[in-house]
């Protein structure tokens, strides 16, 4: 009986100290996905005012001030910039990996993502279509990976793939 109870006893201290990283990885993966999408957040504003001299704010959420002329080679120039840069990711290095396969265990490269998520940013920055909300999410999950694969350097309690998961 009194073994039972010392077994319960570390199974119940292991998933204490489990619930405790796990909190601990999610306020790190806040912190440091938030720091993230702020640096996404200020390349975009640095790329609208350099290309289409234009500053988002509540009264003006889109660049209509902006003569048509510097709208259209704005875009021109910023897809022919991230034409190259995708062409180079497709061709010349590892290839990027989506948040669904991440989510299924794939690893995201972290250079590749990097520069993936900034010419996405890049490209809305200059007026191109593509969506301006899949970049940070992109950089999260990759991010959480690192946060994850750092978990079982340091020789912290594996997470759960539920856990990773959650954390992606």
């Amino acid at each position: 009986m009194k073994n039972t109870l010392q077994k319960n006893n570390v199974k119940s201290d292991q998933s204490k100290y489990q619930l405790m990283v796990l909190i601990g990885g999610t306020v790190l993966i806040g912190i440091v996905v938030g720091l993230s999408s702020f640096f996404l957040g200020l390349l975009l504003e640095y790329v609208e005012q350099l290309f289409l001299n234009y500053e988002e704010t509540v009264w003006q959420p889109a660049p209509t001030g902006t003569i048509p002329v510097r709208r259209l080679f704005s875009v021109l120039i910023g897809s022919v910039i991230a034409a190259v840069i995708w062409w180079f990711l497709r061709t010349k290095t590892k290839p990027t990996v989506g948040i669904t396969k991440a989510l299924s265990g794939e690893k995201m490269p972290f250079w590749q993502t990097i520069l993936h998520v900034m010419t996405q940013i890049f490209y809305v920055g200059t007026g191109g279509s593509v969506g301006r909300e899949l970049a940070p999410r992109e950089a999260g999950a990759m991010l959480a990976q690192k946060v994850g694969s750092a978990f079982e350097k340091f020789s912290l309690p594996q997470l759960s793939s539920d856990d990773r998961k959650l954390l992606i």
